[in-house]
């Protein structure tokens, strides 16, 4: 496995937190750059996807992402914890950071989409 999500906390009304580990033989660094490794960030919204997947039920989906910023590259190894609240008391509607050490390096707004079974 090239990266684990370990989800630390849950609640449908309050910030959710999971730590990622990504270790330097992830294949997301082999076009990510050669001799200069970085988490894509593709890759790190698909973390935050991940994580909050962790905190539900059924599948989910992305059906929009927004006010995304990032604000510093995140290398291999580089202990990574994800923060995840429900906005205005929503459950489809979230804001997320994306923390390295103390630092916000990534955080926007994901809309997801749950697959009820049926």
């Amino acid at each position: 496995m090239w990266h684990k999500v370990n989800h630390i906390s849950r609640s449908e009304t309050t910030e959710s937190l999971s730590e990622v580990e990504i270790g330097p033989d992830s294949p997301w660094f082999s076009g990510h750059f050669p001799g200069d490794p970085i988490v894509p960030g593709v890759a790190q919204l698909g973390l935050v996807l991940e994580a909050l997947q962790q905190t539900r039920e059924h599948p989910i989906t992305i059906t929009e992402i927004s006010r995304i910023r990032f604000r510093r590259i995140i290398r291999p190894n580089e202990p990574i914890r994800i923060f995840i609240a429900p906005v205005n008391g929503r459950v489809d509607t979230v804001a997320f950071r994306i923390l390295v050490e103390e630092e916000t390096v990534c955080n926007g707004l994901m809309v997801v989409k749950e697959a009820l079974p049926g």
